[in-house]
């Protein structure tokens, strides 16, 4: 949380929970108005889904449009799409991780010489990275030691379990894969 957003919202838990929801949600404010990458959002939806009245919702509009800190966070927000969700479907590898920056360089740095890096993001304090083609258990193997939280999105069904302990491996549900 912003010390800021913070500041200025700790003695309104309602606000504070809009703050939250608006931030995890990439809800942006302009003026009196949420947008989601350009598309108006309803005060009344919002208001229903966090179970706060619409005066709250009116409330914490003006003290955005006052602040030039907080206008300058919540103006600047979009949502981020989860790069693991669709990646498998079309035949990409996404590896999820936690590192240093410096660790997660050097990761890419390996990675590179092994497939071509499609996308690389940083989000919610997960690295993600996308690459075109499966890599070989034992290459990937080398390639996360020493990252925390390994988590890896795969087409390749015949990595269950053959990467390490720590990795957990999730396969594309709408994959088939044929049996020769």
């Amino acid at each position: 949380m912003f010390p800021a957003i913070y500041t200025l919202f700790s003695n309104s838990k309602k606000k504070m929970k809009l703050a939250n929801f608006l931030l995890s949600s990439g809800i942006s404010v302009k003026g009196d108005k949420f947008f989601v990458n350009g598309v108006n959002v309803s005060m009344s939806s919002l208001a229903s889904k966090l179970g706060v009245d619409r005066k709250t919702i009116y409330a914490f509009t003006r003290d955005v449009r006052r602040n030039f800190v907080l206008r300058s966070i919540f103006s600047g927000l979009s949502a981020v799409g989860d790069p693991s969700k669709v990646a498998p479907d079309i035949g990409y590898e996404v590896v999820k991780f936690e590192a240093s920056p410096d660790r997660a360089i050097e990761f890419l740095d390996k990675l590179s010489g092994l497939a071509s890096i499609v996308s690389f993001s940083y989000v919610n304090g997960n690295f993600y990275v996308i690459y075109d083609r499966p890599i070989p258990h034992d290459k990937l193997n080398e390639l996360v030691s020493g990252i925390g939280n390994v988590k890896i999105f795969t087409p390749d069904t015949r990595k269950k379990g053959l990467i390490c302990e720590r990795c957990e491996i999730e396969f594309c549900p709408r994959k088939k894969v044929r049996v020769r």
